[in-house]
């Protein structure tokens, strides 16, 4: 007995270094395999729009994993940065645990819109999305961190003209026919968002047709975002074809409410470019619209995340 003493008392046995070494071990390998259970994928993924106003926006994401390591070993910090096109428009404002899952609350200042905008545009109308998270814990006194980094996209189609109107009518006749058009994006800043808008017209009358004046309004979930008139200054000669272009502008600093519309009506907003002349036919002056672009714009940020998240 007092040999087995010895041996296992002895700090300088084998038997005691070993003990000190597995003593050692099982708390790191604790610690990684916990860590490997907190890096598994989440059974559920849930994001809703939460509170929205002209200056903020909040996120709401329920986080559900499929273990028990939460449910009794609780993150002490969360990390979480949503970014669309590299630019950081959201970050956590709040985060709590129950049971096996995790709610964080993501906070976007509306000012961000409008860089996201014009990067938006700029970008051919797409959006790469990129939710940045980390949660830290205090495992064993020793600080661990696990983070997690998602990816989606999403493209929108505001300015593309599938299709127009053939001919344009005073009454029942026929005064214009429109042989061709396209609509591009000039430039877009923070400023405004300028799209230029080409028509070919051919005259169908046997007398010129002067233009008094081009103008026109784009709405955007029914929010004025943009008017304008200018003189027209050209004649259209009978039987004769002319060019005539627009330069549309969105005021960009109106985002903010159109913002929040769109938030509000499920991020979707519905678009309207009125583009229209003043034509005088026969000593009498008409005011028509000779286009009328309607096209739905639906962004998808919530989804993408939530789609990265589960993959």
């Amino acid at each position: 007995m007092s040999v087995l003493r010895r041996i296992f008392f002895n700090p300088f046995s084998a038997n005691t270094v070993m003990r000190g070494i597995y003593l050692l071990m099982v708390p790191v390998l604790l610690t990684f395999t916990l860590l490997g259970c907190l890096q598994s994928e989440p059974e559920r993924v849930y994001l809703q729009w939460d509170k929205v106003d002209l200056d903020k926006t909040q996120i709401r994401i329920d986080i559900s994993f499929d273990n028990a390591v939460l449910s009794f070993l609780s993150p002490n910090f969360a990390e979480a940065r949503l970014y669309a096109n590299g630019i950081q428009i959201a970050r956590e404002k709040s985060f709590q645990v129950s049971g096996n899952s995790i709610e964080v609350v993501m906070e976007l200042d509306n000012r961000n819109i409008i860089e996201w905008w014009v990067s938006h545009v700029r970008n051919n109308e797409t959006t790469d999305i990129v939710l940045k998270s980390s949660f830290g814990y205090n495992l064993f006194g020793l600080k661990f961190s696990v983070p997690v980094e998602k990816k989606g996209s999403f493209k929108t189609s505001i300015f593309e003209i599938n299709s127009f109107p053939e001919y344009v009518s005073v009454g029942s006749m026929r005064v214009l026919k429109i042989e061709k058009m396209k609509m591009n994006i000039v430039d877009v800043d923070k400023e405004n968002t300028r799209i230029r808008l080409d028509v070919s017209v051919k005259n169908l009358t046997p007398f010129p047709i002067p233009i008094g004046s081009i103008g026109y309004r784009i709405d955007m979930n029914g929010i004025e975002m943009g008017y304008g008139k200018s003189t027209g200054n050209k004649i259209i000669k009978s039987y004769g074809s002319s060019d005539i272009n627009w330069i549309i502008v969105i005021d960009n600093s109106k985002l903010p409410w159109w913002w929040v519309s769109h938030i509000k009506n499920g991020e979707i907003t519905d678009i309207t470019i009125n583009a229209f002349l003043n034509l005088e036919i026969a000593k009498k002056g008409y005011e028509i619209s000779i286009f009328k672009h309607e096209v739905k714009m639906q962004t998808s940020f919530l989804e993408m995340v939530e789609k990265a998240m589960l993959k």
